[in-house]
């Protein structure tokens, strides 16, 4: 490898770095300023939201959880906040807590309907089986807006029936061979086939 090579890759490693310790230190002091605002102005919902990013953002996900449930509590028709909090629901726990988070996003569908809420809402819909619920919004989002021909899709396949699987003909053993050697046989004829 050439030697100015070497040095561009060091240079740009340390100035990589070095943004990095800069963001982070950055960031440690926007939440530090924001818990310190959050004592001042305790009553208001922006305050706690922008607590909750910047505690998600440093890795403080049960910080970050405290912040929306106390911004929900103070503004509980503020649709963002409802977004917010089952994002984090379905982002950081492993879809444990997916219905919470379709409890959300419904609060949040109620207030505000556009087309990226009811998207969220519909796929979570989906994911955790609320069937009537996730037609409901993909029927409002296939009348309108730049993904109707998606949305149709979907309500498409939640309509369609699936076909009757065939009947086959029993693949047991003949009259009067034992079970365990005809499965025996096969499962040797199998491993036979795929050596070859």
């Amino acid at each position: 490898m050439l030697p100015f090579r070497d040095n561009a890759f060091r240079g740009c490693s340390q100035t990589a770095a070095e943004a990095t310790a800069t963001a982070e230190r950055a960031r440690d002091e926007a939440l530090a300023k924001a818990e310190a605002l959050a004592d001042r102005a305790a009553r208001n919902p922006d305050v706690w939201a922008l607590l909750a990013d910047l505690r998600e953002a440093s890795g403080d996900i049960a910080g970050a959880e405290r912040a929306l449930w106390l911004a929900r509590r103070l503004d509980p028709l503020e649709p963002e906040l409802q977004v917010k909090h089952a994002r984090i629901l379905q982002e950081h726990f492993g879809g444990r807590f997916a219905d919470e988070a379709f409890d959300a996003l419904n609060q949040a569908v109620r207030v505000q309907r556009s087309g990226d809420v009811r998207w969220q809402h519909a796929r979570l819909a989906l994911q955790v089986g609320r069937l009537a619920e996730a037609r409901a919004s993909l029927a409002r989002l296939a009348e309108e807006g730049p993904d109707a021909d998606e949305a149709k899709r979907l309500l498409a396949g939640l309509e369609r029936e699936r076909a009757e699987p065939p009947i086959l003909p029993s693949l047991g053993p003949p009259d009067g061979v034992d079970e365990e050697a005809w499965l025996a046989t096969h499962r040797a004829q199998v491993w036979w086939e795929r050596a070859r």
